[in-house]
This record gives C-alpha cells, structure tokens and sequence, in this order.
C-alpha cells in the first residue's frame, strides 16, 4: 500500500493517481482534498519519465563503456592469459 502512495522517481505521481486519478488512503492522514479525483498532467508525466530514462541511460553507458584498443604491432608488450592458469601471466612481447 506504501508503494502506491509514493511517488515515483521517473514520473513525479503515484502509481494510484496514474491508475485511479486520485490519492489512496494509508495510515498516514491525508486531506480529503488529496482524496478527490485529479488526473496528472499525462503529457508531463511521459516527459518527465523520458528525461529520466535518458539519464539511466547515460549514467549505464558511463559505467560500460565500450573502449577502443590499440592496436597490436610487433615488439609491444602485453599480458597474456592462459584458460588453465589464474590471473594474468607475465607480460610478454608480439612477435
């Protein structure tokens, strides 16, 4: 019940008043003003639900990032990993 009277991060309402249009009652008090039906503002609720998706968005691509490796010449060194061994093994030479 908590959960349906709290508002979400990503649209600013409620899942109760994006479903019913209006608060529902809880053990906390509330107006009677709050209880009466009031739809939100739905085009403002998809913007606002957007720009948050966007900023999930951006803030995962941060975090996995896709990286562009150098390439591989002869005499650069580099660790090598073998699938029977844990770790990375000393690092070695390209030939």
């Amino acid at each position: 019940m908590s959960y349906r009277a709290t508002p979400l991060q990503a649209t600013g309402v409620t899942p109760s008043q994006l479903m019913l249009g209006r608060q529902i009652h809880t053990t906390v008090p509330t107006l009677e003003s709050k209880l009466q039906p009031a739809w939100p503002d739905l085009q403002q609720v998809r913007q606002t639900d957007e720009k948050v998706k966007q900023s999930y968005k951006r803030a995962y691509d941060n975090r996995h990032d896709e990286r562009v490796l150098p390439v591989l010449e002869p005499g650069n060194s580099v660790a090598v990993k073998l699938d029977n061994e844990r770790g990375w093994t000393k690092t070695t030479t390209v030939l």
